[in-house]
């Protein structure tokens, strides 16, 4: 591998780590939300709830992949016009997102999100296949 390539695998790695950093939070947010139950009624009961489910090291681990997303969207815009990374990161997490959510979740995917979602590809292939 050549210099030049090389760099360019670093900063798409940095846009990927960024990428599922996200929808890793997103996905076990969720996860735990499910597991947790609902939000009681009552401010004191909310406020125990909250305080109990943040506690959970599932969520804590979301805390730290916030931060490695942080880290990582840093240096993926050290490397990358916001015009090209912010569009694909965007897109990617959407249909990482929908997709997972039907699959582990079973939240509806109506045909015309998946048509939607195949839009976005299209645009991901023919707007940012090469920078």
């Amino acid at each position: 591998m050549s210099f030049d390539t090389s760099i360019m695998a670093t900063k798409y790695c940095f846009l990927l780590a960024t990428i599922a950093f996200t929808a890793y939070t997103q996905l076990v947010t969720k996860w735990q939300l499910v597991l947790h139950g609902d939000v009681p009624a009552g401010w004191i009961n909310q406020l125990q709830y909250y305080i109990v489910f943040l506690r959970n090291p599932w969520i804590i681990s979301c805390f730290l992949a916030v931060l490695l997303m942080a880290f990582s969207w840093v240096m993926t815009l050290s490397e990358m016009p916001l015009n090209y990374a912010y569009p694909v990161y965007l897109s990617s997490v959407l249909v990482i997102i929908s997709v997972s959510s039907f699959f582990l979740f079973g939240e509806s995917l109506p045909y015309y999100r998946l048509v939607g979602i195949g839009v976005i590809i299209c645009g991901l292939v023919i707007g940012f296949g090469r920078q």
